[in-house]
C-alpha cells in the first residue's frame, strides 16, 4: 500500500512540474518531469538549499549558465534551482555507460568529445536560440582540488557567437559532499549526517565578446570568484559564532582526541576534553581577578600558551600574545596601543627573557599561569571534564558561560612584524579566524589525521591560527615545541611522535637542511613554508635531500588571518587522457582559498592587469580583517568601501589562479622612474656568486638619491667581496644597469626578525648610515 502512495504521490508532484515546465513552452517529457519531482523530494533530506538571485534567469528567451564544477550532484541540484529546464554541455565520454546515457538523455543534455567539440557547440548555440537555458561548466572538468580551474576557450566561443545574456552561478557548499573528490576519492567517503548546507549564487547577466562594454573570459572569471566570496560569507558559522563556541563544540564531540603533544620540557599528551576542561577552571580565575578587556600574553607555543588564549576567549576577553623577541619600544608601543595592564606568563619563561632582555617592559600586574594551575582541585577539572562528556554541546556552553555573540566581534590582537616600522595592532575578528579554519578545511591540503608540527610561536600569526584554532577543532593532532629555533627538541619531536607536516619560514628551514638527515625526516611529506620567498633552488635543494617530502610555498599576512594561498601536489584527474589539475606552479605560493578573490591593480594607470602582468595585489574575502588600532587605540578601516585590501605586494595572477609574489612594495626602488625589484636582485647575486642557500648572507636595500630618487645598497656578510668585480658579473648576466649596487657595506649579520623575516627598517637605517 505505501509503494502505491508513494507512487501516486509522486504522479501527482511530476504532473504539476511537468505543468509548470509547460508556461516555458519547453517540449519537457514526462519522464523528466517525474525524476525531477523524485529528486526535489530527495534532496530535502540530503540537502538544506539557498538559492539567491533566481530572478537573475530571465523568463523567457535564451540564456547562458556557467557554474564552477564541484561534485556530480552539480546537475541535479542545478536543475531543482532553476525555474526554467536547464540542458547541460557534459563530456560525451557518459554516453558509453548504460546509466550514464540514460540520465543524459533524460536530462536532455548535450555532448562533448574533444575530438567532436564544435559540434557540441553547434547544438548548443541551436538551442540557445530556439529560447533554451542551457549551462556549461567553463573549467570543462569538475574539480579534483576545490579550486576554480582554467576557463577553457569552448566557453568564450559559444558565448561571443550567441550575443545573449551570459549568466554567473556559483555554488558553495557541495565540496563537503560525498559526490565530490574532496579526500581524493568519489563517494567511498563517510556521509554527513546532517542535511548539507548548500548555497546557489545567481549573478546578474551579461554579455561576453570585444565590443565596449562587454567582458572577456579573464573578467567573467573573476566575476565568478567575486560571487564565490560573496557565497562562502553567507555560511551560517561566520554570522555570529565565537571561537570558543567552536572549540567546546569540537571537544565534546571527540573529548578523547589528542589535543596536542606538549615538548615544551618532557613530552606529555592532553586530551581535548581534559585541556577544554583545564581551560575552563581557569577561566574562572580570570572572571574573578582581571578586569581588562585585553590581557596580554607572553608564552611560546605550547599547553600554557594554549591554556591562557583558551581561559581568556572563554570569559569573553581578547587575548593579545606578545612578541617577546621584540625591543623595549616596540614592546611598549604595543602595550599603549592595546591598552594592556596585565600579563600572563609562567616562571620559566619570564626568567629567560629577563636573561636575554632585562629592559623588558612587564607590566605591574603579572600573573604566573602555573600557579593558578596549582590552585586548581582534581574535582573541579573532573566535574568540568564530565559535563564535556555528558552533556550535549549546548548545555555545556550555557553552564561554562561560553560567549555566544562572535561574528564581526573582535577575537584576538594580533601585531605585525614591524619590519618596516613600529608593529601594526591588527584586529581579528571571530569571522575572520573562523572564515580562515574553513578555507584551509576546504582547501584539502591537510588530510584527515595529519600530524602536524606546531613550533612557530603564537604571537605569530601563522602560529596563533594552526596551533591554537586550527589543530584543536580539526581531525588534526598538535605536536608543539617552544621555538623554531631549537633544531634539537624538533627533530626528536618529529621521530617521536612521526609528525608529517611541518610549517616554517625558509629562514628556520636551512637548519634542517643543512643538519638533519633524511631518516630523521623520513615521515614529513608536507612542508608548507610562509612569511618569506623561498630562495630560488630551495624546494629542489630540499626535495633532493629528503625524496618523501613535498616543499610547498604558501602565502599569508597577520591581516588574512592568516593563510592565502598555498601549492599543494597536482591531482591527476583522468590518467587514460594525461588530464592533470594543477595544485602547484614552481615560483608561485599557490592559488587562493575557496571563498576570496584576488586582483592585480597596474601601479601607473590603476587598471585591472591582465594574467601575467605585474601590479599590486588586493584582497577580499570573510577572513580580512576590518582594520588597525590607531595611536589611541581606535579601530581604523584598511579595507575599501567594497572590502578590497591593498596588500603592498607586487603579484602576477595566471589563468588557473596562481599568484607569484614579485616583491614587496617596501622592497621596491622608484629609480628613474622604473621600479626596481630588491628580491630580484639578490636572485642574481646569489646565483652570480654561487651563494650557499642555506646561509643569508646579502640583502639589497635603498637610500635617498638627489638625482634618481633613490640608490641601491648592497649590505654582505662577505668580507673580501669587491664591488665592481660583482656589478660586471651581474651585468653580464643581463641584470639592468639601474638595477646595480651603486654602494656595499660589509656588516656581521644580516638583520632578521624573531619571526624569521628580513628587518626592512634596520636595513635602511644600516644603509643611510655614513
Amino acid at each position: 500500500m505505501i509503494y502505491i502512495i508513494s507512487i501516486f504521490s509522486l504522479s501527482i508532484i511530476g504532473l504539476g512540474v511537468f505543468h509548470k515546465l509547460s508556461r516555458y513552452g519547453n517540449a519537457m517529457t514526462w519522464p523528466y518531469a517525474f525524476f525531477k519531482a523524485a529528486c526535489r523530494i530527495l534532496c530535502v533530506f540530503l540537502y538544506r538549499l539557498n538559492v539567491i538571485g533566481k530572478t537573475n534567469i530571465p523568463e523567457t528567451g535564451g540564456a547562458l549558465l556557467f557554474a564552477n564544477h564541484t561534485a556530480y550532484a552539480d546537475v541535479i541540484l542545478m536543475g531543482l534551482m532553476s525555474p526554467r529546464p536547464i540542458r547541460f554541455l557534459s563530456w560525451a565520454g557518459f554516453e558509453n555507460k548504460p546509466l550514464p546515457r540514460a540520465f543524459m538523455r533524460l536530462m536532455g543534455t548535450i555532448p562533448i568529445a574533444p575530438e567532436r567539440a564544435r559540434e557540441g557547440l553547434r547544438q548548443a548555440r541551436e538551442a540557445l536560440e530556439r529560447g533554451e537555458v542551457v549551462c556549461i561548466f567553463p573549467e570543462g572538468a569538475m574539480t579534483r582540488n576545490g579550486s576554480i580551474q582554467l576557463f577553457l576557450g569552448g566557453f568564450q566561443l559559444l558565448a561571443n557567437r550567441t550575443n545573449i545574456p551570459v549568466i554567473p552561478v556559483y555554488i558553495d557548499g557541495l565540496w563537503a559532499s560525498i559526490f565530490s573528490y574532496r579526500y581524493k576519492k568519489f563517494f567511498w567517503k563517510r556521509p554527513k549526517i546532517s542535511r548539507l548546507p548548500v548555497t546557489f549564487l545567481i549573478g546578474e547577466p551579461f554579455k561576453m565578446g570585444k565590443n565596449p562594454g562587454e567582458k572577456n573570459i579573464s573578467q567573467a572569471r573573476q566575476i565568478l570568484l567575486e560571487l564565490g566570496y560573496q557565497a562562502f560569507s553567507m555560511r551560517k558559522p561566520l554570522q555570529k559564532k565565537h571561537l570558543a563556541e567552536l572549540l567546546v563544540e569540537s571537544a565534546a564531540k571527540h573529548p578523547f582526541r589528542i589535543g596536542v603533544i606538549d615538548h615544551s620540557r618532557e613530552r606529555r599528551i592532553y586530551k581535548r576534553g581534559m585541556l577544554m576542561a583545564i581551560a575552563y577552571c581557569l577561566s574562572k580565575r580570570v572572571r574573578q581577578q582581571i578586569r581588562d578587556h585585553r590581557v596580554g600574553i607572553v608564552l611560546p607555543a605550547g599547553t600554557a600558551g594554549m591554556l591562557a588564549n583558551y581561559a581568556i576567549s572563554f570569559c569573553g576577553k581578547i587575548p593579545v600574545n606578545l612578541n617577546f623577541t621584540l625591543g623595549k619600544a616596540q614592546v611598549e608601543h604595543c602595550l599603549k596601543q592595546a591598552k594592556i595592564h596585565t600579563m600572563l606568563s609562567v616562571g620559566p619563561v619570564k626568567t629567560q627573557i629577563q636573561d636575554r632582555a632585562p629592559e623588558f617592559p612587564w607590566t605591574g600586574t603579572q600573573i604566573d599561569l602555573l600557579d593558578w594551575i596549582k590552585t586548581l582541585k582534581k574535582s573541579e577539572v573532573i566535574i568540568a571534564f564530565l559535563q564535556l562528556l555528558i552533556f550535549p554541546s549546548f548545555i555545556t556552553k550555557r553552564l561554562w558561560k561560553i560567549p555566544r555573540q562572535g561574528g564581526n566581534r573582535e577575537a584576538a590582537l594580533l601585531f605585525t612584524s614591524g619590519s618596516s616600522g613600529m608593529p601594526k595592532a591588527a584586529v581579528m575578528t571571530h569571522r575572520n579566524a573562523i572564515a580562515n579554519v574553513m578555507q584551509v578545511e576546504d582547501y584539502d591540503i591537510l588530510p584527515p589525521r595529519t600530524r602536524l608540527l606546531c613550533n612557530l610561536p603564537i604571537f605569530h600569526c601563522f602560529g596563533f591560527m594552526t596551533l591554537l584554532w586550527y589543530a584543536p577543532t580539526q581531525n588534526i593532532v598538535a605536536i608543539s615545541t617552544p621555538s623554531p629555533l631549537d633544531f634539537a627538541r624538533n627533530v626528536k619531536a618529529i621521530e617521536e611522535d612521526k609528525a608529517t607536516v611541518m610549517l616554517s619560514t625558509p629562514t628556520f628551514l636551512r637548519t634542517y637542511l643543512k643538519k638533519a638527515t633524511p631518516e630523521q625526516l623520513d615521515s614529513i611529506y608536507f612542508v608548507i613554508a610562509g612569511a618569506e620567498k623561498s630562495p630560488d633552488g630551495f624546494a629542489e635543494a630540499w626535495e633532493k635531500k629528503f625524496p618523501k617530502s613535498h616543499y610547498l610555498d604558501g602565502y599569508g599576512m597577520t591581516e588574512a588571518a592568516p593563510v592565502v594561498s598555498v601549492n599543494k601536489p597536482d591531482v591527476v584527474a583522468n590518467p587514460e587522457l594525461g588530464e592533470i589539475h594543477p595544485g602547484k606552479k614552481a615560483g608561485s605560493v599557490g592559488i587562493l582559498f575557496p571563498g576570496m578573490c584576488a586582483k592585480a591593480i597596474d601601479l601607473d594607470s590603476g587598471e585591472l592587469c591582465d594574467f601575467g602582468k605585474p601590479g599590486m595585489l588586493y584582497l577580499k574575502g570573510p577572513n580580512i580583517f576590518p582594520g588597525y588600532l590607531d595611536e589611541d587605540g581606535v579601530p581604523v578601516p584598511a579595507t575599501d568601501k567594497d572590502g578590497w585590501y591593498k596588500t603592498g605586494d607586487i603579484v602576477t595572477l595566471d589563468e588557473y589562479g596562481f599568484i607569484t609574489i614579485k616583491g614587496r612594495l617596501a622592497r621596491f626602488s622608484k629609480i628613474g622612474g622604473e621600479m626596481v625589484p630588491h628580491g630580484t636582485i639578490e636572485e642574481a647575486i646569489t646565483t652570480a656568486l654561487n651563494l650557499d642557500s642555506e646561509q643569508l648572507q646579502i640583502a639589497i636595500t635603498a637610500r635617498p638619491d638627489p638625482a634618481k630618487g633613490e640608490q641601491i645598497v648592497l649590505l654582505t656578510t662577505i668580507p673580501d667581496l669587491n664591488l665592481q668585480e660583482l656589478c660586471k658579473k651581474l651585468s653580464d648576466a643581463g641584470l639592468a644597469n639601474l638595477w646595480l649596487p651603486r654602494d656595499m657595506k660589509i656588516i656581521e649579520k644580516i638583520p632578521v626578525l624573531g619571526t624569521g623575516k628580513l628587518d626592512i627598517k634596520r636595513c635602511a637605517q644600516i644603509a643611510a648610515e655614513a
